[in-house]
């Protein structure tokens, strides 16, 4: 998938195809998950075409995800050694092997990024103070639709957490 994605595209070299990918009615490649190509156009302009840049980009990108799951499961679990082994064991599991190593991947990593921040907002909502974060909730849920679709199973997480009673707080 990278080569048809990266070598064979256009849309995410330079700056100025930015606007184009979030086009009105657009069915290409590039405006199907915008947000993936933003990231693809901030890589070339720092790594050019060097493939390491973009792996580099996925890498931080993975880490970054880890460290929100723990963040939300310490939230959730009140319990630091247990967010800590489901984050260690997210982070290093082999089925994370393919959106880490391959460029292509990043739709997942970026869905799992806005995803979590969704969630992590979401939470913080009906705190006294936190009201302003409800916007946030939007946007991060809209980010996680435009990097991929399968976002739809944040809205199951956060259904079981109202169903099932958690404490947001």
């Amino acid at each position: 998938d990278d080569r048809p994605l990266l070598v064979d595209n256009s849309c995410h070299r330079g700056l100025h195809q930015l606007p184009k990918l979030f086009a009105l009615g657009g069915d290409s490649l590039c405006t199907l998950r915008p947000l993936r190509f933003v990231s693809y156009t901030l890589d070339h302009a720092i790594w050019g075409d060097r493939p390491l840049g973009y792996h580099l980009t996925n890498l931080l990108l993975h880490a970054l995800v880890a460290w929100l799951g723990f963040a939300l499961l310490r939230r959730l679990t009140q319990d630091p050694l247990l967010a800590a082994l489901g984050a260690i064991l997210f982070a290093l599991h082999p089925v994370n092997t393919e959106t880490v190593a391959y460029i292509s991947g990043r739709r997942d990593l970026l869905m799992a990024l806005f995803s979590l921040l969704a969630a992590r907002f979401y939470l913080d909502v009906g705190r006294p103070g936190y009201t302003w974060r409800s916007p946030l909730v939007v946007l991060a849920r809209g980010a996680a639709l435009r990097s991929h679709v399968t976002f739809a199973a944040l809205l199951a997480a956060l259904a079981a957490v109202e169903l099932g009673g958690w404490d947001r707080g």
